[in-house]
């Protein structure tokens, strides 16, 4: 037998058996009702993956916001420091330094 002779047979159209149009969409109508609210392992390793890295890059965005805040306060606390050990400290300038924990600086 010749090849396209043989495509041609095995690729000819033939009419479905009857009925089958009414079984599949039957089928299709079980199988969704069963998996609607179902969600594969890998759906919820997804999910799970999601929530880590939400909260990983969250926990991270904190710290750079407690680091950021916490060199300010220590950069404000040294010029305060260089503005009072440029002056002679009078009692207002010792007062506000006993106040800013500066005075064991100056003992």
């Amino acid at each position: 037998m010749n090849l396209d002779t043989e495509l041609n047979g095995a690729l000819a159209r033939t009419s479905a058996p009857e009925g089958f149009a009414d079984r599949v969409l039957a089928r299709l109508g079980q199988t969704q009702a069963t998996h609607r609210h179902r969600f594969t392992a890998s759906t919820l390793r997804r999910i799970a993956a999601a929530v880590v890295l939400t909260a990983a890059l969250g926990g991270l965005t904190a710290h750079q916001i407690v680091e950021q805040r916490r060199t300010e306060g220590e950069r404000a606390r040294r010029e305060l420091m260089t503005a009072l050990h440029a002056r002679r400290p009078t009692r207002r300038r010792t007062r506000l330094m006993k106040v800013a924990g500066l005075l064991s600086c100056w003992v």
